[in-house]
């Protein structure tokens, strides 16, 4: 990076650090098996005039192992992939460096059981796959440094267990089955400018989307003819978006903006039928949604700093009927403003206003308030002022 051989690493200012964007949280974990596209990096190489410094590594790892012990007999297999493309070249006194990284992976397991008593077997099997893809691009230029980056990766996962018993002795006979399954995609990308003078300019975002359905079904039956089917479904989907700004001028000052929206819907339903002399079934169900969103401004210079936030929240329940119930609709709303003001060792002032409405529809809805204000001086514990909620 020129003459300055110790930049700091990139960040966004200690201003943002307690509103991280969602693309963080929502990343996939370490421990996800990963996929890659099967296409080379492309880079612009016409535009660039060779040679051109290209390092290419990679590898390819399976694994295989089965187990019996009379009882459970189990298999397990899984395959990984990775390819790393460097690029690099020198115009002038610019340096270009471009940094591919393609991850690919799956894994399966099956398990099959013996079940002693009620003669019967049961069955799991378990089976995950994905792919990552991962870029990074710097071009250096003395003391200036330009670099983006981005992140793009798909996962499934889907869990399957069946179980079937009979009692010759006694006729009764029983069969259950459940079934689980999620798909995921997600996308980041970060952009960076270093200036002279310790001075950079930051940029993230990132953007998430998963689904999951799961459902399950038991049957018995008895030696009359009796019986029961009892069975469930349910679903859901949780997106996410979050992006930040910020200048950053080493410990002289510091300026950042962050905004996360987080919605999510689920469902869920239940059917239980039983027939005994007579026949008898309920249905119940369940219906639920919530959106939060976060944004967050704020700054220091020297000693003074200063962040303001305001959050929003909602959440709409829908309740079908059942037999202890009638059907009906509850829902909350939130709304918060807070905000600190300090300089450091000498004074610190903390408050905050958080207004809720919460109701079961169509009934009158509860309104209540609730502020506080806290004050601390001389990095002494800080006096806290909160009146009794207020409702409306």
């Amino acid at each position: 990076m020129g003459k300055h051989t110790k930049r700091k690493t990139a960040y966004l200012p200690r201003v943002a650090a307690g509103a991280a964007p969602l693309a963080l949280l929502f990343a996939a974990p370490a421990t996800t098996v990963l996929l890659a596209p099967a296409e080379a990096a492309t880079l612009p190489l016409d535009r660039l005039p060779l040679p051109l410094d290209h390092q290419h590594d990679g590898g390819v790892t399976r694994d295989l192992e089965s187990h019996d012990d009379g009882r459970t007999a189990t298999s397990r297999g899984s395959v990984g992939l990775v390819r790393h493309d460097v690029y690099r070249e020198q115009l002038g006194d610019t340096r270009v460096v471009s940094d591919v990284r393609h991850t690919a992976g799956a894994d399966h397991e099956d398990r099959d059981s013996t079940v002693t008593g009620p003669l019967g077997t049961a069955r799991t099997t378990d089976g995950s796959a994905g792919y990552r893809e991962s870029r990074t691009h710097t071009t250096r230029f003395g003391d200036l440094v330009a670099s983006t980056g981005g992140d793009h990766w798909l996962r499934r996962a889907e869990t399957r267990a069946t179980a079937v018993s009979a009692d010759p002795a006694t006729g009764v006979s029983s069969a259950h089955e459940d079934d689980q399954r999620l798909v995921g995609a997600g996308e980041s990308g970060r952009h960076g400018i270093g200036l002279p003078h310790r001075t950079d300019l930051l940029t993230e975002n990132g953007e998430q989307l998963d689904a999951g359905i799961a459902r399950s079904a038991t049957l018995d039956t008895g030696p009359s003819g009796e019986g029961r089917f009892a069975g469930d479904l349910a679903g859901g989907l949780d997106g996410s978006r979050s992006s930040g700004q910020a200048i950053d001028v080493g410990d002289v000052a510091a300026f950042g903006t962050t905004s996360a929206q987080h919605g999510r819907g689920q469902f869920s339903g239940v059917l239980d039928v039983a027939k005994t002399g007579t026949l008898s079934q309920r249905l119940a169900g369940f219906t639920n949604g919530t959106f939060e969103q976060t944004h967050v401004l704020g700054g220091h210079v020297g000693p003074l700093s200063g962040t303001v936030t305001t959050t929003q929240s909602s959440r709409l329940a829908d309740r079908a009927a059942t037999d202890a119930a009638q059907p009906h609709v509850d829902g909350e709303l939130g709304d918060s403003i807070s905000g600190d003001l300090g300089v450091d060792h000498v004074v610190r002032t903390r408050g905050g206003t958080t207004t809720s409405v919460r109701g079961v529809l169509p009934d009158q809805p509860h309104v209540s308030r609730a502020q506080s204000l806290s004050v601390g001086v001389a990095d002494q514990p800080p006096v806290t002022f909160a009146p009794p909620a207020l409702t409306l």
